[in-house]
């Protein structure tokens, strides 16, 4: 499930809005709850307690950040010009359609 932790921009609403798709809900804590951290890999850009949630893996395109997990996780980062460009080959490898 998609989660923003603060507020959306003029231009990520109208992007939503053409998309049809909903404003991800606005979520300060993450503790107890198992994550996946897209579009950064920099502790300092996650909620407070992320210490206290167990992430699953990255998505990224920019360097790797300070992140550190007790358990292995899933890596995704690569050096492209965004994340979506990531998330797209991702559902291709896994043969997922994405339709328009």
């Amino acid at each position: 499930m998609p989660i923003r932790q603060g507020e959306i921009n003029r231009e990520t609403q109208h992007i939503l809005e053409v998309a049809g798709a909903e404003v991800p809900e606005l979520r300060t804590s993450v503790a107890g709850e198992t994550v996946w951290l897209v579009d950064y890999s920099d502790l300092a850009q996650a909620p407070d307690d992320i210490a206290e949630a167990e992430i699953a893996g990255i998505v990224d395109h920019h360097r790797l950040g300070d992140v550190m997990t007790v358990n292995p996780m899933e890596a995704w980062i690569w050096p492209v010009g965004c994340t979506n460009t990531v998330l797209f080959n991702m559902f291709k490898i896994e043969g997922h359609e994405i339709k328009p």
